[in-house]
Order: C-alpha cells, then sequence, then structure tokens
C-alpha cells in the first residue's frame, strides 16, 4: 500500500475491468478488428498495451498494432470495423452481448447509500449508456464522464470533470490500468487499483494505494 486509505466524499469507477468484464467484448473486438487487417493480435498483446499506458481508447490501441507492424490503416476504418465487431451487424451478434457486471448491483447500491457514485470511462457515451441500461444501473450513476467529455486518461481532465460535476474533492478512483491510477492521482483523488497478481505492481508504481484482485472486494475496504 502507498497511501492510507482516507475517507472519501464520493466514488469514481473505470467501466470496462472493474464494472464490465470486456475480456471477451472490447478485448475480443481488437484482435478481431487487427484480424480483418490481417495482424494477430493475441490477448497477451493487448494486456501488454494496456500495461504500458497511453491505451485507454480501444480503437487508438488497435491502430498502434496496426502501425506498428507496417499496416496503414485510418483511425475511422479502425473504429467503424470494431464498432461491427463490438455492437454487432444485421448478421453478426455483437461482442458486447458477452459483457457481465464485476459487482452486484446490490453491494453497489450500499455503497451509494453513503457515497455519491460516477464513472469516468474511455467508452462512447452511447456504448457506456448501452451497458448501464442493461444491467439496470443508470440511477446508480447519474454522472458519466466518457469519451466525447474530456481528453481520455491517464490526462486527469475526465477525474476533475467528475469531480466538479458531483462537487467532489476528495473521491477514490477505482480503475484496472495504470492510466485510471495516473489520472486519479493527477486529479487529487486516491487511485484504487483492480488487477490480478502480476499486474499489482504496475499499479501501485502508477500511484494506487492499494490494489485489489476483484471489485467486489471494494465492499470490504470502504469505511
Amino acid at each position: 500500500m502507498n497511501t492510507p486509505l482516507t475517507q472519501p466524499d464520493g466514488i469514481l469507477f473505470d467501466m470496462d475491468g472493474v464494472l464490465a468484464y470486456v475480456h471477451d467484448s472490447y478485448r475480443k473486438a481488437i484482435s478481431a478488428t487487427a484480424q480483418v487487417y490481417g495482424l494477430h493480435v493475441s490477448p497477451e498483446m493487448i494486456a501488454t498495451g494496456k500495461a504500458a499506458g497511453n491505451a485507454n481508447d480501444d480503437w487508438a490501441l488497435t491502430r498502434r498494432f496496426l502501425h506498428d507492424a507496417g499496416i496503414n490503416v485510418s483511425l475511422d476504418e479502425v473504429r467503424d470495423t470494431f464498432q461491427d465487431f463490438y455492437v454487432g451487424t444485421g448478421n453478426r451478434r455483437g461482442y458486447r452481448l458477452s459483457e457481465s457486471l464485476l459487482i452486484d448491483r446490490s453491494d453497489l447500491e450500499n455503497i451509494s447509500r453513503t457515497y455519491p457514485l460516477g464513472i469516468v470511462t474511455g467508452r462512447p457515451r452511447e456504448d457506456a449508456q448501452w451497458f448501464l441500461d442493461r444491467f439496470d444501473l443508470i440511477d446508480l450513476f447519474p454522472t458519466v464522464v466518457a469519451m466525447e467529455d474530456a481528453p481520455l486518461k491517464p490526462d486527469p481532465a475526465p477525474v476533475r470533470e467528475a469531480m466538479k460535476q458531483m462537487n467532489l474533492s476528495s473521491p477514490w478512483m477505482i480503475g484496472d490500468t495504470p492510466d485510471d491510477m495516473q489520472a486519479a492521482v493527477r486529479a487529487g483523488a486516491l487511485g484504487i487499483g483492480i488487477g490480478s497478481q502480476d499486474e499489482i505492481e504496475n499499479l501501485l508504481q502508477a500511484g494506487a494505494a492499494i490494489v485489489l484482485e476483484h471489485t467486489r472486494q471494494l465492499i470490504e475496504i470502504i469505511p
């Protein structure tokens, strides 16, 4: 633990990997999109790319893999192909239908009775709202700062925007990547990491006060 767990005045959540299980949706869409242009991208490559930072935009990360392999594809092309896989088309089931919730709604309800909840995500707003609606969470997260609203993490701007909207001065920011932790620290929030054993060190070095293995463990440490 790098920093004492101070009392928060609100809780901010990243979405992918924190609220939403996305290995079979967003991460699968990265691989499928790259494959369209002739590049194999493994789950391990994606994990490494995320850990390296500046990887909050999955469209841009996919294009980066392609560019590094000498494949010249525009970001617009990558985005359109990616979204076809993620959302689905007329004859293809969207990967997003495989997403699941990583913490019970009842636990989020219990936390919300003490602390206001918000979301700071790199998802497009439409995708973020779709997930919240699907899992009946819209009422618990009145504040959603999405891709369109501010520069993406690790820039602190989206965390600061959520803090401004919610009138917070010392929130916790729950995230699963170094980008989340760096954004939290720079914005004046306390970073709480979510990660496996081999991700702990990267998250701590990025500023996490503590790293939990699962989001549901949050209820064990929250004051």
